[in-house]
């Protein structure tokens, strides 16, 4: 078992990241599946092959030249099924347009998760080790500025004249995740990669904190995650990135320090930059996305900042959540809306496909069967030995059984009256 283990430890460790370029063109699956759903006829079959196999093939060491063939195909095939222009919509796009954003991400999320354990998955797509772009860290960052789209000062701007408080109903199904995702991982000696959030931390204690804290700060508002991150990348600069990326997981005899911060480092310091991206997604996407769409004005400023930065020597770090690390996952996601709702608006296709709309509505279940599937998978096989053509059998199937499994639970939901009762809770 600990050969298993560190085996698996190594392979998905030490990696530098790719190109921002490739990274676009993995994420570019999402708008074009959509491009392609269009016109196209409407069944379940159609959503498989226009996004789950390309995006499967795209994350692959298919990616060249298979999946930018099919993406190309794909647009093709659209364009000519298209040829008789449609008029642009009058209708409001904004939620088709949100259902696929989110949809899409999670998507290709849960297909990564279990893709890099599997040769077949480039190791360049991997999380980095110290800084870089990658497939993995972008997927993660991805989901703060997923929830900060949709958040209620989001879309309403701050109406709520009661005082804050939180939302135990959605703290608490995080914390138990974080939790039981530590005990396991501790439990069966589960692989895993302790510079991704440190020791006992892990991404749903992050969300957790995000639920946490953000109802407390006013907003939308563009001035605290301004300040937020300029502070936080100023005591970054002090130093403190490199003891982070370099620093003992415990203290030394002579030190007075907090060993519990120091071995979860990352996930600790990394709040300050999620908070960050949060607050900034929550103060965009209300004033440029649901107030009034200008959504390419502004992803055309992200790039100039991304690039400003990067010019200045502040390079992407996943590993610390720094700013150009945050500027570049809104530059990714922006870029990403704006094709969703250009092809959205230019489209008489105003409601999203069924699977897409209950992945939306049940993001938490379909992370969660993804991560127990992945977690089986793991234990029931050696996927280092896996050839490409069985590990892209063994991820169709994955998916497959992870969809039809949201599928019944969304169903048993309805039938059991919980969602009735949760929006009377709500």
């Amino acid at each position: 078992m600990t050969d298993w283990k560190e085996q698996k430890e190594a392979f998905v460790s030490g990696h530098e990241g790719t190109t921002p370029v490739e990274l676009l063109l993995i994420a570019s699956t999402v708008p074009v599946g959509w491009y392609c759903y269009t016109a196209l006829p409407k069944s379940v079959f159609t959503e498989v092959s226009v996004w789950i196999v390309p995006m499967i093939i795209c994350q692959s060491e298919w990616l060249y030249p298979y999946g930018i063939l099919l993406l190309l195909l794909q647009v093709v095939v659209a364009f000519v099924t298209r040829l008789k222009s449609l008029p642009s919509s009058t209708a409001n796009t904004q939620h088709a347009t949100i259902t696929i954003f989110r949809s899409g991400l999670m998507y290709l999320t849960i297909i990564a998760i279990l893709a890099v354990d599997f040769r077949l998955f480039p190791r360049r797509f991997c999380k980095t080790e110290v800084k870089g772009y990658s497939l993995m860290d972008l997927g993660a960052a991805s989901f703060v500025v997923a929830a900060g789209l949709v958040s209620p000062k989001a879309r309403n701007g701050n109406t709520h004249k009661a005082a804050p408080r939180m939302n135990w109903k959605r703290i608490l199904p995080l914390l138990i995740m974080g939790l039981l995702r530590l005990l396991t991982h501790k439990g069966l000696e589960y692989p895993e990669h302790a510079s991704e959030y440190g020791v006992h931390w892990n991404f749903f204690c992050t969300l957790a904190f995000l639920t946490i804290v953000a109802p407390f700060i006013p907003g939308p508002t563009g001035t605290i995650p301004v300040v937020i991150m300029a502070c936080y990348q100023f005591i970054l600069s002090q130093n403190i990135q490199e003891w982070v990326e370099n620093a003992p997981r415990t203290c030394a005899p002579d030190e007075v320090c907090s060993s519990w911060f120091v071995a979860n480092r990352e996930g600790i310091l990394g709040c300050l930059g999620y908070t960050s991206l949060y607050l900034a997604t929550e103060y965009l996407s209300h004033h440029f996305f649901w107030k009034k769409k200008r959504l390419l004005e502004v992803t055309v400023v992200l790039g100039l900042l991304w690039r400003l930065l990067t010019y200045l020597g502040v390079p992407v770090s996943r590993r610390t959540t720094n700013a150009s690390f945050c500027v570049w996952t809104l530059f990714v996601c922006f870029i990403q809306l704006t094709c969703i709702d250009f092809v959205s608006t230019h489209s008489r296709l105003l409601a999203a496909p069924k699977l897409i709309h209950l992945v939306n509505q049940n993001g938490l279940v379909t992370f969660v069967v993804a991560n127990l599937m992945t977690g089986m998978v793991n234990l029931s096989l050696n996927t280092l030995e896996v050839d490409h053509y069985a590990a892209f059998l063994l991820l169709t199937l994955y998916m497959t059984v992870v969809l039809l499994t949201v599928v019944a639970i969304d169903r048993f939901m309805d039938a059991a009256g919980i969602r009735t009762m949760q929006k009377k809770i709500e």
